[in-house]
């Protein structure tokens, strides 16, 4: 699949399981045991809000030590690089949330291979995919999760 856009691919995505629902309701794969796929997508977004929360953190306090270099007549850039506390958590939550980064985009990868063997966790791979690409340019994995996770989810209500 080469140029799908990233309308079409949503559209798919709830399209899909909409459309044969009520017709395979009794011939879809459940399993007992929990979905690993769902899950890790699960754990994924939690991560990712919590990375959501600690950029909002780093927010905060760049906006503490920007008042305060004002009214020492810092400039910011040199106020960043100073030892005032909020610098200095600034620092430490830039090491945090490019760790986190770094191991959001591993565990996209990760997911991306493991398959779909029920419906929830091929519609947990489309959402992990969503949460992936953001409103932004496509990220890495974002469209390969979305394209798996709606192949695999055709696969399971054929």
């Amino acid at each position: 699949m080469t140029n799908v856009s990233r309308r079409a691919v949503m559209i798919g995505a709830f399209a899909t399981p909409a459309a044969a629902q009520a017709s395979l309701a009794a011939n879809l794969p459940t399993s007992a045991a929990p979905d690993q796929l769902a899950s890790k997508a699960a754990e994924w977004i939690a991560t990712d809000e919590r990375l959501t929360a600690l950029q909002l953190s780093w927010q905060h306090l760049e906006t503490l030590l920007f008042a305060k270099a004002r009214q020492m007549k810092m400039d910011c850039e040199h106020a960043c690089q100073t030892n005032l506390p909020e610098a200095q958590a600034m620092r430490a939550l830039d090491k945090e949330i490019e760790e986190t980064r770094r191991r959001l985009d591993a565990t996209a990868g990760e997911i991306r291979l493991i398959p779909a063997t029920t419906i929830a966790g091929a519609i947990a791979k489309i959402q992990l995919g969503l949460k992936v690409q953001g409103p932004f340019d496509w990220q890495d994995h974002a469209r390969e999760l979305l394209e798996d996770g709606l192949a695999e989810l055709r696969g399971l209500v054929k």
